[in-house]
C-alpha cells in the first residue's frame, strides 16, 4: 500500500515539474523514481531547460540511486550511533554519577 502511495506522489511531483517547464521555468536537480524492468526502482536527478517558443524541453538525467542508498545508510548509522551513545551515557556516566551521589550522601552522614 505504501508503495502505491509513493508512486502516486512521485507521479504528482513529476507532473507539477512538467507543468512548470511548460510555462518556461527551468528545472535544476529535480529527483524522481522510475521502476526498472527488473522491478527495482532507480532515482533520477533531472536538469531541464524549457524552450516554449519551440515547444521543446531539453533535459538530462543522472542516476543517483547509489547516492540515495548511501545517504539512507549514513542516516541509519547516525541513528544507531545516537542510540549507542545514549545507552553508553546511561549505563556508564549515569551509573557513575549515581554511585558518587550515594557515596557523598553516606559520607555526609
Amino acid at each position: 500500500m505504501q508503495e502505491l502511495v509513493d508512486l502516486l506522489r512521485d507521479r504528482e511531483v513529476t507532473q507539477a515539474q512538467m507543468a512548470a517547464l511548460r510555462t518556461g521555468a527551468d528545472t535544476l536537480a529535480f529527483e524522481n523514481r522510475y521502476r526498472h524492468r527488473d522491478g527495482s526502482y532507480r532515482w533520477l536527478q533531472w536538469s531541464a531547460h524549457a524552450a516554449p517558443d519551440e515547444q521543446l524541453i531539453y533535459a538530462t538525467a543522472q542516476d543517483v540511486t547509489r547516492q540515495k542508498d548511501l545517504e539512507r545508510e549514513i542516516l541509519e548509522i547516525a541513528d544507531r550511533e545516537k542510540a549507542r551513545l545514549g545507552q553508553d551515557l546511561h549505563d556508564g556516566l549515569c551509573q557513575t554519577l549515581a554511585g558518587i551521589a550515594a557515596l557523598s550522601a553516606m559520607l555526609s552522614r
